[in-house]
């Protein structure tokens, strides 16, 4: 996974006070990507987190090895 660069950190900024007054029912509709579990496949856990970050319950996720397209 590549690092964030500090234009994806800007962009990133942009969109979060572009969408900081969304109502609970707006959230609801959003897929996160980092969070959405599109396959599974038991035995693997992929790590995400940030440079300095422990690893964390919730910074992780199952991953499967296949390529599937979406």
């Amino acid at each position: 996974v590549p690092m964030l660069t500090p234009v994806h950190l800007q962009k990133r900024q942009q969109w979060a006070c572009e969408h900081q007054n969304w109502i609970t029912e707006q959230w609801k509709k959003v897929a996160w990507s980092d969070e959405s579990l599109l396959h599974h496949v038991d035995g693997w856990v992929h790590v995400c987190r940030l440079p300095g970050e422990h690893v964390a319950p919730g910074c992780t996720m199952v991953r499967s090895q296949e390529t599937e397209a979406v």
